[in-house]
């Protein structure tokens, strides 16, 4: 006698006790949630709740949880109820593909085994549709900077798909991506990296993907949204917040850097001393392989604030850009020459000596 012959037993052998039992109208088994609809391999939870005809919780009495069919499965088969009149089972739908209805049953035991109550629910188990997604969302990069993709291709149970190719494209918004198609690997990831155009926008970037299984086969699509900012290049001169006295001299560095940060290499960046005084020499230099060009600042005779400034240009793809960048410099009196009289002296121990100061 197989198993789910031995379930149909059961059934109808709780059905007759249930038909030949008094009293049995006024109380009752529910077994719940009904009417549920779920994805093939996808599973949730039961409970039967055992009421006496007072509608007050039976505890301690056996339930039974069962279906007949060989595509899910339900676990525990028993439970007893608790204080609540509450017994506890869940439901698997298994990871056949098959798209079906499926019954449950509940039989609650009571009266030392005397009288059987019984309710049922049906599931409607359908199948999930694959899934194509790519990551990230939401995403705001500079003109020429670089974004990797990830797609994911995931099977009808959200199981990574593995061996399958994933086809990258550039919808609308210009850029480029590079990998135009990936394979995904053991986590069905497919990797490509997007490249903006040269002027702002958003550009949309798909992913395209085929899943084939024995209930046919689904091409999937994702498309994300990346804003692609007009970031501008950068010029810092330093350093800051320096005081120098009159006469004396200062070397300064203007870093010129792209709109990806990186150092602009053989660019003029040129100095002048906007106001304050005093000079800058060279009054231009070449940037180097950092990205910085240098001068030195001589301050002048008189106190006071001095401006220095640095300017560079900067062009790529989407045109040129003048780049200003300006220091102040705190130019103070030299400290006047103090001398201590006498120069020289000797004392005896614990001696004392007075000394003159002279400016």
């Amino acid at each position: 006698m197989n198993c789910n012959t031995w379930k149909v037993m059961l059934v109808f052998s709780a059905l007759l006790m249930f038909a030949f039992t008094g009293e049995l109208a006024a109380q009752s088994l529910t077994l719940e949630p009904d009417g549920q609809t779920i994805g093939i391999g996808e599973n949730f939870d039961l409970t039967a709740t055992l009421l006496d005809g007072s509608s007050s919780p039976l505890a301690d009495s056996a339930v039974y949880f069962w279906m007949i069919s060989a595509n899910g499965n339900v676990a525990p088969n028993t439970d007893n109820t608790d204080a609540s009149g509450e017994a506890n089972s869940r439901y698997y739908s298994q990871s056949t593909l098959l798209e079906r209805t499926d019954t449950l049953y509940a039989i609650g035991i009571y009266n030392s085994g005397a009288d059987t109550l019984s309710d049922t629910i049906s599931v409607e188990v359908v199948a999930k549709p694959a899934s194509l997604t790519l990551a990230p969302t939401g995403q705001m990069i500079g003109i020429g900077e670089s974004l990797d993709l990830t797609a994911t291709l995931l099977d009808q149970l959200d199981d990574p798909v593995v061996d399958s190719t994933v086809s990258f494209s550039v919808v609308s918004g210009g850029g480029s991506v590079l990998p135009t198609s990936d394979v995904t690997d053991g986590n069905g990831e497919a990797v490509t990296t997007y490249t903006a155009g040269g002027s702002e926008g958003t550009a949309r970037v798909a992913a395209r993907g085929i899943y084939s299984n024995s209930a046919g086969t689904d091409t999937l699509v994702d498309t994300i949204d990346i804003v692609v900012s007009a970031k501008p290049a950068l010029l810092n001169l330093s350093p800051t917040g320096r005081s120098i006295v009159f006469n004396e001299q200062l070397q300064l560095t203007a870093t010129l850097l792209d709109q990806l940060d990186d150092p602009v290499v053989d660019s003029t960046v040129s100095f002048s001393v906007v106001s304050g005084g005093g000079s800058v020499s060279p009054s231009s230099d070449v940037t180097d392989e950092s990205g910085e060009a240098v001068t030195i600042y001589t301050a002048g005779s008189s106190a006071g604030t001095a401006r220095v400034a640095a300017m560079g240009i900067y062009s790529n793809s989407a045109g040129t850009d003048t780049i200003v960048d300006t220091i102040d410099i705190v130019v103070v009196n030299a400290p006047s020459q103090v001398t201590l009289l006498p120069e020289t002296a000797s004392l005896a121990l614990n001696g004392s000596r007075i000394f003159q100061a002279r400016v």
